[in-house]
């Protein structure tokens, strides 16, 4: 996946004093986004955030009757920050193939960021509060169909069709590099994945290859 995921719009108050709720929104979200980050979802209670954003928990509770609510919430506010993080980022020199090698130091790199790591932590968490999972599987099938609309879009700008096999491709890389950013975020050594993005990287670039020799026409002989 290489595409930042571009519709999952960020719900925004109206209504009598929205700029008001709108703020206290952005506050609780960016509160919630670091407790994620430095504490994991167990670190992330209602009143700990609320603290944290410098809102009362009253307010807190108005907008997010329950921390399923707001996590929900702070799901679709990191997966639209990660997007704006991917877009600032895009690669728009070089090669085809170099575009779409060094796409990975991109998604990696956007994985690390709070707001990747707050989703990992929201994901793993599903696997012990039903309720969340309940509500968080609807949340990831919008997340992933925006996530295939970018991949298609970049497989046009780098000259690959839009095939099953770079779906497979992309999801095996976005796999794998979730799975090193968990790693990651165990061993606090970033350095040791350094062997695994290159070698992603390799597998990527083997793939366009691979990929483009089959478009290419066919010499004639004679």
């Amino acid at each position: 996946m290489t595409e930042p995921p571009p519709s999952i719009p960020l719900r925004r108050p109206r209504g009598p004093n929205a700029e008001r709720r709108a703020a206290t929104r952005e506050k609780i979200m960016a509160a919630a986004i670091r407790r994620l980050y430095e504490r994991g979802y167990a670190g992330a209670t209602t009143p700990e955030i609320a603290k944290a954003a410098g809102v009362a928990r009253g307010s807190l509770l108005h907008q997010f009757p329950t921390k399923v609510d707001l996590i929900l919430a702070v799901a679709e506010y990191a997966a639209t920050k990660q997007g704006e993080f991917l877009r600032e980022h895009k690669i728009t020199t070089g090669s085809s193939r170099d575009q779409f090698v060094g796409s990975i130091d991109r998604l990696w790199a956007a994985l690390r960021q709070p707001e990747g790591i707050a989703l990992i932590e929201i994901m793993l968490a599903t696997r012990h509060e039903p309720h969340l999972a309940e509500h968080y599987a609807r949340f990831a099938r919008t997340y992933e169909r925006t996530l295939a609309r970018g991949l298609r879009k970049f497989a046009e700008r780098t000259g690959l069709e839009a095939t099953e096999a770079l779906e497979r491709q992309a999801r095996f890389t976005l796999t794998a590099l979730r799975g090193l950013a968990v790693e990651t975020m165990f061993s606090g050594d970033p350095r040791a994945s350094e062997q695994s993005v290159a070698l992603l990287k390799s597998y990527r670039a083997a793939f366009f290859d691979a990929a483009q020799a089959k478009t290419e026409p066919q010499a004639v002989a004679g």
